[in-house]
C-alpha cells in the first residue's frame, strides 16, 4: 500500500477528519485514481475501524469519530 493510501487510513481510523480530507485531496490532486484511494485508503481505515470495534479496542466514540472522518474523506471523492 502506497504510503498516502496509508496517511489517509490512519486518519479515518484516528478520526481525524480534517487530515483525512486533506490527504484525500492531496493524493487527487497528485494524479493517484479515486477508486484506488477510496479502495486502498478511505475503505481500509472504515474497515481496520471496524475490526478495531469488533475486538473491543474501540468503543462507540471512537467509531463515531472514525465515520465522521470517514464523510470527511469521502466528500473529495463524490465528484
Amino acid at each position: 500500500m502506497s504510503e498516502k493510501y496509508e496517511k489517509i487510513s490512519r486518519a479515518i481510523v484516528e478520526g481525524e477528519d480534517e487530515v483525512a480530507a486533506l490527504m484525500v485531496k492531496e493524493a487527487l490532486a497528485e494524479g493517484l485514481p479515486p477508486l484506488d484511494i477510496l479502495n486502498q485508503g478511505v475503505v481500509a481505515g472504515i474497515t481496520k475501524t471496524g475490526e478495531l470495534w469488533k475486538a473491543n479496542k474501540y468503543f462507540l466514540p471512537d467509531v463515531i469519530l472514525s465515520a465522521d472522518a470517514f464523510k470527511a474523506a469521502m466528500i473529495p471523492l463524490e465528484p
